[in-house]
């Protein structure tokens, strides 16, 4: 029976299978996704990783993805004692992880730690391990990976957070730079880099940078108005020009 109504309760009836550690997770991601059942998915969490550890051959992939998993939805629902006490488990799984695949875990891991400290608004501390992973990348791939283009753009995204404008501008011009020189479908991604700058632009009141920006994704949106049916609909920009007036006292 594999009907979608199913809740983590009846899957977890399977609990004497191992195989149905996926179906469980799968309910578990859901349930953080769509901000319900935090409860629930955080107890079949922790129910996931026991069948687990005691199984006779022990998977830790499993283990860790499970305990990432439970970072994230800990840190949505603002309980970050829990999350830290899982946060020190995942380094003895990461360690277990063949040369080839650490990297990739070990940029997740930093961007995982960004995000806990952004969500307990720890920004500096949530940039430092946002640019770790950035390094990372950087520093073990000859040619890098699509996922670099998003975890330079959440990097920049957490530096305007914590303040550090210039440095965010930096780093959404690189995002900007990498989509356009190594993935063809960029559109979307360009578009959103624009959207975030401009926002950056007029919370640090620079009018004119904003307004270059707005220009610049106008004309993407001109060439393909699919690209806001993509769109996540988060921001949306309306820059508007308004000529001072007497009682602004600006032309006295």
């Amino acid at each position: 029976d594999r009907s979608p109504s199913r809740g983590l309760g009846d899957v977890y009836k399977r609990q004497d299978n191992k195989s149905a550690i996926l179906e469980i997770n799968a309910f578990i991601l859901n349930a953080y996704r769509n901000l319900t059942e935090h409860e629930k998915a955080n107890e079949y969490s922790t129910k996931s990783v026991n069948i687990e550890l005691q199984s006779k051959n022990p998977d830790f992939r499993n283990i860790h993805d499970i305990l990432h998993t439970q970072v994230n939805g800990y840190a949505i629902t603002r309980e970050f004692d829990k999350a830290k006490d899982i946060i020190t488990q995942i380094p003895q799984y990461l360690e277990k992880y063949p040369e080839d695949e650490k990297i990739m875990k070990m940029t997740s891991h930093y961007a995982l730690l960004g995000f806990f400290y952004s969500k307990s608004n720890k920004t500096h501390l949530a940039l430092e391990n946002r640019l770790k992973s950035i390094e990372i990348l950087e520093n073990n791939f000859e040619l890098l990976p699509q996922r670099y283009g998003w975890h330079v753009f959440t990097t920049a995204s957490e530096a305007v957070r914590a303040g550090q404008l210039e440095v965010a501008e930096n780093l959404y011009d690189k995002a900007k730079d990498f989509y356009v020189n190594n993935v063809d479908e960029n559109q979307m991604h360009l578009y959103r880099i624009g959207v975030r700058k401009i926002l950056m632009y007029i919370m640090s009141n620079n009018s004119d940078a904003a307004i270059k920006e707005y220009n610049i994704i106008e004309k993407i949106f001109t060439n393909n108005p699919s690209v806001l049916r993509n769109f996540d609909g988060k921001h949306k920009i309306c820059l508007l020009y308004t000529s001072p007036s007497p009682r602004d006292g600006l032309l006295s």
